[in-house]
């Protein structure tokens, strides 16, 4: 568990099941009492530049070995010992990451999100609640085609047969497994308000309780 009274929240789920979403409603709500920061797995993709663009479309995103998961623990593990980590940038239209950095420092709670931050053990350890976002893969399926066409400069075509072919799979494989580490399952998605509610109330709870103790030592 990590040494510091920096709580650390895991959000995992489906691609595109609304864990941004829960993330940042969360953090929303939490910014007026606590300092909150939110650490995208995403971020974490593997350089890709050795690669063609071409070669990089047919990579399996969604495998746990596409993340350079050691650096996501690491980074983790720095901010609740309260150093300050540099967080690289990922660009989806590209497939690689950017020379772009964003800096995390000191934080209250720090919030991990990713389809797969459940399945790494030595990133659940350090985790104080562990989330999982259950919405049906129909549903993320129609969600991903709307962000990635909007956003990511993808064809609706590309996105549907990237679907079957890797997201399903990677999904039954391993994302779904981990919905057994979760402390809370989260239906229908990030903007399940009684839900944030929920883990709102048990942050400030838990801050509360470490800086009692803290006061009677």
């Amino acid at each position: 568990m990590a040494k510091s009274s920096t709580l650390i929240i895991g959000i995992a789920g489906p691609s595109a099941s609304g864990k941004s979403l829960f993330a940042q409603n969360l953090q929303s709500k939490l910014a007026e009492q606590l300092s909150v920061a939110i650490l995208s797995a995403d971020s974490y993709y593997r350089s890709q530049a050795h690669l063609t663009e071409t070669q990089r479309t047919q990579i399996n995103y969604d495998h746990p070995d596409a993340i350079e998961h050691a650096l996501l623990i690491q980074h983790a593990q720095s901010i609740a010992n309260g150093d300050s980590v540099d967080v690289p940038d990922y660009s989806f239209r590209k497939h690689d990451r950017t020379a772009e950095t964003r800096r995390i420092g000191k934080v209250d709670v720090l919030i991990v999100e990713g389809i797969l931050v459940l399945h790494w053990k030595q990133l659940r350890d350090l985790m104080q609640l562990r989330i999982f976002i259950d919405v049906p893969l129909e549903v993320c399926q129609k969600r991903r085609i709307e962000r990635d066409a909007t956003h990511r400069g993808r064809s609706v075509r590309s996105v549907i047969e990237q679907f079957q072919r890797q997201v399903r799979p990677m999904y039954s494989q391993f994302v779904n497994p981990s919905m057994r580490e979760a402390d809370l399952i989260v239906p229908g998605g990030g903007n399940n308000g009684k839900c944030v509610n929920v883990v709102y109330a048990w942050c400030l709870f838990r801050k509360s309780a470490v800086q009692s103790v803290k006061r009677n030592k």
